[in-house]
């Protein structure tokens, strides 16, 4: 029974392999986004594909109406617009640079903090720094791309000139509790700084 406990103990414990393991995928994280956000809609301007855009508008679904199938007659619906103006590229990579930036920033403190419990510095002043940096760029961050990612895609669909159309502007309220709790998480560090510092005094 000990030794199973110690067992189920150290698998959450968090060793070197853990930190390397957590640099691979942190850092396959911030290449892949970069690569979405960034590398591929730069690849579609060079070579005149257009900017692949999400809007609401009509949605004409013939086969489904043969069938007897109801359906809302708007949906959203990812097209492409052929032709764009250089500003309306840079208006549409724009938010896709933000968001590479962030991920890289939040990918990078991740792991640090990391580092830190791995290396048995988990209490101390550049934990909870990191901790509360990533707490706001995920709570504050994530709505506020989502609000840019929206105007750019209605900045594009506006340039359709066609009245029916509309952009969309997608809110990930969910990231205010995420966001929330990672910095329940660095007031807990913090708390666990202070205790350490006060044990520290006593010594």
């Amino acid at each position: 029974m000990v030794r199973s406990r110690a067992a189920v103990r150290s698998l959450w414990e968090l060793d070197r392999s853990d930190r390397v393991a957590a640099a691979v995928i942190l850092t396959v994280t911030t290449v892949m986004t970069a690569a979405t956000q960034v590398i591929v809609p730069l690849w579609r301007w060079v070579t005149g594909r257009g900017i692949v855009v999400d809007y609401v508008g009509p949605v004409d679904a013939p086969r489904l109406d043969v069938a007897g199938v109801a359906h809302d007659a708007e949906g959203t619906v990812r097209a492409v617009v052929p032709g764009p103006s250089a500003s309306l590229w840079l208006l549409d990579l724009a938010p896709g640079v933000l968001v590479t930036v962030f991920v890289a920033v939040g990918c990078w403190m991740l792991w640090r903090t990391t580092a830190d419990i791995v290396g048995g510095e988990a209490f101390g002043t550049r934990t909870v720094v990191r901790l509360r940096v990533l707490g706001v760029l995920v709570a504050l961050g994530v709505p506020v791309l989502g609000v840019l990612r929206g105007v750019a895609d209605l900045q594009v669909v506006a340039s359709l000139d066609l009245p029916e159309l509309t952009g969309v502007i997608d809110v990930r309220w969910e990231a205010l509790v995420a966001g929330f709790l990672v910095l329940v998480v660095a007031e807990a560090f913090r708390a666990g700084t202070r205790m350490r510092e006060d044990l520290e005094g006593l010594v």
